[in-house]
């Protein structure tokens, strides 16, 4: 990590005023948002508010628990933020205009789909580890579970536009924010070490793949608020992962003839506090969408394919081993 906040606090932690004040002077001491701009930070408040922010057990709005895996992550990086607007616009609220920031997305407990989907199946028979997710449209996902079609979509085809902020991203590149950089910091990013190329503000690098592949993209969560994330109206819980990863990555495989394929969860990067180089891209998202707990499959295409395009590939019946959600 290089030139990166002190961000060590990532798992359970002890909370509470003192705990929030010694992080605002630990950012204070490392103002690594400072030579970011203001849009970019009000969109790094939406980012955070909408991971931070969640509906508790009782359908209520409410901050992620103390135990669950990113209140820590989260809750220091809000802290660190919230100083920062202290340091760029004056005591709170200044900052937090929604005429210039723009609207802040969070759960909202009113939503029809969210009450539903609270109540729609028994959560607490749902084991971490033990089943995936794909959310999607109740039409769609009959198809799945009854003939096992799957839509796999090239890479390239995450960035359209027409896609909500949910779903919307570049899946072929990777960000991160380097603050205030030496020219031994970006050294292994340039191809010429020209010292004019050195500037005081902070610099953004991107690592971009230079091929398009094959994706689809499921969850590890049965979380209500995905609903409305992905303006969906059911869900196919998949409670054999296993059997389920072998029959998708094979026939894929066979189908689309790919040379090379990889299943796991996603890694989740920071991009303004962490870099990320020993998991691949096809693995790796902004950290913006860490809600989401996404587990993917990837495939590499046939050496020299271009303008890949969406494929549908049959597994066979999924019923016995998945269950259809409707909350529409």
């Amino acid at each position: 990590m290089m030139n990166s906040p002190h961000c060590d606090h990532e798992g359970l932690i002890t909370l509470g005023p003192q705990t929030d004040v010694a992080w605002r002077a630990e950012y204070r001491s490392h103002r690594y948002m400072e030579d970011m701009s203001d849009s970019d930070i009000q969109q790094r408040m939406r980012d955070i508010f909408r991971n931070f922010m969640t509906i508790n057990n009782v359908g209520k709005a409410s901050p992620l628990s103390p135990e669950h895996q990113w209140h820590g992550f989260w809750r220091l990086r809000f802290v660190h933020l919230l100083e920062e607007f202290v340091q760029r616009f004056g005591p709170f609220p200044n900052g937090f205009d929604t005429e210039k920031g723009g609207r802040i997305d969070f759960p909202d407990p009113r939503s029809k789909r969210i009450q539903a989907a609270m109540t729609a199946i028994d959560r607490n028979g749902l084991e971490d580890g033990e089943f995936l997710v794909k959310y999607g449209k109740l039409e769609h996902l009959k198809e799945m579970l009854h003939s096992g079609i799957v839509r796999i979509s090239p890479a390239s085809a995450f960035a359209d536009l027409a896609f909500n902020n949910a779903i919307r991203d570049n899946e072929r590149e990777m960000s991160h924010w380097m603050y205030n950089p030496t020219l031994a910091d970006l050294h292994p990013y340039l191809k010429t070490t020209e010292p004019k190329l050195i500037f005081a503000e902070g610099s953004a690098i991107r690592t971009r793949t230079s091929e398009d592949y094959y994706l689809l993209c499921l969850s590890a969560s049965y979380d209500a608020p995905l609903f409305d994330d992905f303006d969906a109206d059911a869900c196919l819980i998949i409670r054999d992962p296993i059997a389920f990863r072998d029959r998708l990555m094979w026939e894929v495989h066979r189908v689309l003839r790919t040379r090379g394929h990889t299943f796991g969860p996603v890694t989740y990067v920071d991009p303004i506090t962490q870099i990320e180089k020993t998991v691949p891209i096809a693995l790796q998202k902004n950290a913006r969408h860490s809600y989401q707990d996404e587990v993917r499959g990837a495939w590499l295409p046939q050496q020299g394919a271009k303008n890949l395009q969406v494929e549908y590939v049959k597994l066979g019946s999924l019923e016995g081993t998945a269950q259809l959600v409707s909350v529409g």
